[in-house]
Formats: structure tokens, sequence, C-alpha cells
């Protein structure tokens, strides 16, 4: 994803679909998220999580980051915010921060003027 409107991400910038309902009502099901492998992980920030399964198949998560050491990640869901998710850093194999849309466009978020005084009322 590039171009001159995206001002605050890497070129490596990306998107994923969401699948599943565990970020409800943060991210629906099939909603169209954006994923910064150069920006630095924080917690308090929602983030893609790969890991591998048995077969060495890739496989991703979309969760929240709670907590982090330098052994452990501990992840949390939107459904179920204080049922944590460890993962040892060692089966990590990658982890991306999701950018919100109005990052995408350098923090200009929509304004009322232009959503016809609907701003914070859309969801």
């Amino acid at each position: 994803m590039s171009g001159a409107l995206l001002q605050n991400v890497g070129p490596s910038c990306y998107g994923v679909w969401t699948v599943g309902d565990s970020m409800r009502p943060r991210y629906d099901n099939g909603e169209l998220v954006y994923a910064d492998p150069d920006m630095p992980i924080s917690v308090g920030r929602d983030m893609v999580v790969y890991t591998e399964n048995e077969d060495g198949d890739e496989i991703a998560y979309l969760l929240n980051l709670a907590e982090m050491s330098d052994e452990t990640l501990l992840f949390r869901t939107y459904m179920a915010p204080t049922k944590l998710i460890r993962i040892e850093r060692e089966k990590v194999v990658k982890i991306h921060t999701v950018v919100a849309v109005a990052e995408l466009f350098g923090g200009q978020g929509p304004s009322a003027d232009r959503l016809g005084g609907l701003a914070g009322v859309m969801t």
C-alpha cells in the first residue's frame, strides 16, 4: 500500500480481512484492517500476530497487546477483555501493529464538515 496520501505508515503497510467475532465490538467479521510491519509494537495497540502450526503453516491472529516481557506476550480480545492469551515470543513468527484509518492519512480523521455533521456518530 503506497501513495502520496499515505503519510504515517511504512511502505510495507498491508490490509487483512478479519474472520470471526473475537474482536467485536471493535472489529466486525469481514472488516478490512491495516497493519504496518515497520511501526513499533506497543502495549495497548491492536496487533496482527503470526505464529506457525505443527505443519509449519502461518496462522494470523488479530489481538490487543496487553503486556509484554522479554519472554512472553500477553494479549486480549475485545469479546473477553479479562481473559489474557499468553504467547511465548519464540512462538511468534512476526507481529505487526494495526493502523487506524486516520493514521494512514496523516492523522486526518473524519471531520464534521466533511461528513455533514455526522462525525462521531458513524461506527
